[in-house]
């Protein structure tokens, strides 16, 4: 990766299990590279475990739904710098894909009626210690 594509990379860029307090600066540039896409889903995981049909009608605008996803391109924690002294093989540090929460109306399971639902969605690829 060449320097001009990463941002700083440094401890504070490398998020442990519990600590996301550091996530906006994360992106673009950080040791975890991803794509962001805007995409309209044909269906989704919801919070309740149940893969539902989102509505999404092309060409109609007051019946498409746009969600903001994030790809990991990489699997692997990757240093932006030579300078940098973490060294992410020695943490046996791993990209990681976090999922946020976003409501969307969807098909209820029967197909009979529309429902306002909550679903997990891809959100930022991070950088894991193990």
């Amino acid at each position: 990766m060449r320097k001009s594509e990463c941002a700083e990379t440094s401890p504070d860029h490398v998020v442990g299990r519990t600590h996301l307090s550091d996530m906006p600066a994360l992106l673009p540039g950080h040791a975890c590279p991803s794509k962001k896409t805007f995409v309209h889903p044909k269906a989704a995981f919801t919070v309740h475990g149940q893969w539902l049909y989102i509505v999404n009608l092309p060409g109609k605008a007051d019946f498409q739904q746009g969600v903001l996803t994030v790809e990991c391109r990489s699997a692997r924690c990757q240093s932006c710098s030579a300078e940098t002294s973490l060294r992410f093989d020695d943490v046996g540090a791993k990209c990681d894909l976090t999922f946020v929460q976003k409501r969307l109306i969807a098909l209820d399971p029967s197909g009979q009626r529309l429902i306002n639902e909550i679903f997990w969605l891809p959100a930022m690829c991070l950088c894991q210690i193990e």
